[in-house]
């Protein structure tokens, strides 16, 4: 990528965190989706974009995106997070917490991830187990509600 293309891509990739951050997500979207244009192997701006798409309801689309931004980058805990809690939301339960095991074993520290393993395992009956993953969470100091976090 010249630097062009790369100036292009950051300024687009700004323009979507503003716009995230401001909850305008199908602007959020939009802008993401134009810096993927110009560079479609940045798996930071396809976990924004799942995000984003998750925050506006498509989690078809935040499906994708996370899966994408997983391919690139295997080693992502926080995309395998993210992909999980989509999964969790569009039914795949099995998905949900293939990812979501995934993501604890990449990150052992993160409160987030045992967090959101609990919620999808209370979910199949499983109150042993997520009882402790939420009593992990806590003790990593987990004390925010937010389904999607962009880093």
């Amino acid at each position: 990528m010249g630097p062009r293309a790369a100036e292009e891509m950051s300024e687009h990739e700004r323009r979507g965190d503003e716009l995230l951050a401001a909850r305008r997500f199908d602007q959020a979207i939009a802008e993401y989706q134009r810096a993927l244009a110009t560079s479609p192997a940045i798996p930071s701006i396809h976990e924004k974009l799942g995000v984003a798409m998750a925050a506006s309801g498509d989690m078809t689309g935040a499906v994708h995106e996370f899966g994408e931004a997983v391919r690139l980058d295997p080693r992502n805990a926080r995309a395998r997070s993210d992909l999980g809690m989509a999964l969790a939301r569009t039914g795949n339960r099995t998905g949900a917490l293939e990812a979501l095991h995934v993501a604890v074993g990449l990150d052992p520290n993160d409160a987030v991830s045992h967090y959101r393993l609990g919620v999808v395992l209370s979910a199949g009956e499983d109150a042993g187990s997520a009882s402790e993953e939420f009593r992990k969470a806590a003790e990593l100091g987990y004390s925010n509600g937010a389904a999607f976090e962009s880093k």
